[in-house]
């Protein structure tokens, strides 16, 4: 008689402990957050690598700046070594964030093929119509970082060379009649680094907006820097 109920207790067993062993979801789709949070602390990457290099050219042309000035009255030898200094400083800047785009392009590829075949897997088609909609938005944000980083990155090396091309010419010619036959090609330089300004400030700015809008529920404040410190100003925010 017991022998009787042992099939039945089989077939009721089995598929249990089948399903405690098993995820519903393969291993691919468990990770699929931490793939979603890597693009992200990529792209914070490229970002910080963009306000970075804003930084290291301006101190290479302020230094330049500096030399060309016709009241020029320093250590003329110690001046130029600091330009060069920062001038190195702005190339290899220029190479760091050259190096964080390959990461992001990377992630991103993981990130989209997963979801696209994610979206085949989901049987609720309203549910697969705001993934997929939400896909497409979240890939033009991704592809706005990857367009302005491109352009900041051009911007940005012919920048630099320019900068060493005028380290090369007073290397050899430092003097008052040098320095007027280049204030010309200075003043030109300074107007090219606000145009490098702007295209390291808009990658600046595609990369906020993807990761404001993509960033992990519960890890992105809805309040920025400027904002918390302004309310920490007001009476009564202690």
């Amino acid at each position: 008689m017991r022998l009787a109920f042992l099939p039945a207790l089989i077939a009721f067993v089995a598929p249990c402990a089948f399903l405690s062993g098993c995820s519903l979801l393969g291993g691919e789709q468990q990770n699929t957050l931490n793939e979603v949070d890597l693009l992200h602390s990529r792209i914070e990457c490229v970002q910080s690598e963009s306000t970075a290099s804003k930084e290291r050219s301006r101190a290479a042309l302020e230094l330049l700046e500096q030399l060309a000035r016709p009241d020029f009255a320093g250590d003329a030898p110690q001046t130029y070594e600091g330009f060069v200094a920062a001038i190195d400083a702005s190339e290899e800047q220029a190479a760091k964030l050259a190096d964080s785009v390959e990461p992001m392009k990377e992630s991103a590829e993981d990130v989209f093929r997963q979801w696209t075949k994610d979206l085949e897997a989901m049987h609720n088609t309203r549910l697969r119509s705001q993934s997929r909609a939400r896909m497409d938005e979240t890939r033009k944000r991704y592809e706005a970082v990857v367009g302005a980083s491109a352009a900041a990155q051009v911007s940005l090396e012919a920048f630099n060379v320019d900068l060493h091309d005028h380290a090369l010419f007073l290397g050899h010619d430092f003097n008052r009649e040098a320095v007027s036959a280049i204030a010309g090609e200075v003043a030109a330089l300074a107007e090219r680094k606000k145009d490098l300004d702007q295209r390291l400030d808009a990658c600046d700015a595609a990369a906020q907006r993807y990761v404001e809008a993509a960033g992990l529920h519960g890890q992105v404040s809805s309040v920025k820097p400027a904002d918390q410190a302004t309310a920490s100003a007001q009476p009564g925010s202690r």
